[in-house]
């Protein structure tokens, strides 16, 4: 061997060294890439059915009236005939919540001209019903047809 190759094959070996060395890092690092294709981790997804520990069972209603004195008149003893119904099937005070009633003047011309016989006024009320009792608020969503009469 001569002095002047000598530096050479050390350069040469030591190139083949990194090449090897690269190339294995590469090709483990591909076989980690298409392991994680192929492999999938489900949490969570086990599926039962519970029962609920709250009921939120929200009432709407609403009154028609020519006169505005009336209207009130009648939404409030709707609101009133709906919460002794709700006290009737045992429901607490403190469960029922009086929503803000909201009044729409329907004297719009487009709207009277299409009904001249339709109330001026209608009301709309809305009680919700937020309770723990979740089978008494099934029965007396079911009982509902009561508040028609």
């Amino acid at each position: 061997m001569n002095l002047n190759s000598r530096p050479f094959v050390i350069l040469g070996l030591s190139l083949v060294l990194g090449f090897a060395v690269f190339g294995m890092y590469v090709g483990r690092a591909v076989r980690t890439g298409r392991e994680f294709d192929r492999f999938l981790t489900v949490r969570g997804m086990s599926e039962r059915e519970v029962k609920a520990t709250l009921a939120i069972w929200p009432l709407h209603f609403s009154v028609s009236d020519a006169d505005l004195a009336r209207l009130k008149s009648r939404m409030d003893a709707q609101r009133q005939a709906v919460l002794a119904y709700l006290k009737k099937e045992g429901f607490e005070p403190a469960e029922i919540t009086l929503g803000l009633p909201t009044v729409a003047d329907r004297e719009d011309e487009r709207i009277r001209s299409e009904h001249p016989d339709l109330p001026r006024y209608r009301g709309s009320v809305t009680l919700v019903v937020r309770s723990t009792k979740v089978d008494l608020v099934k029965k007396s969503i079911q009982d509902a047809d009561q508040l028609m009469e």
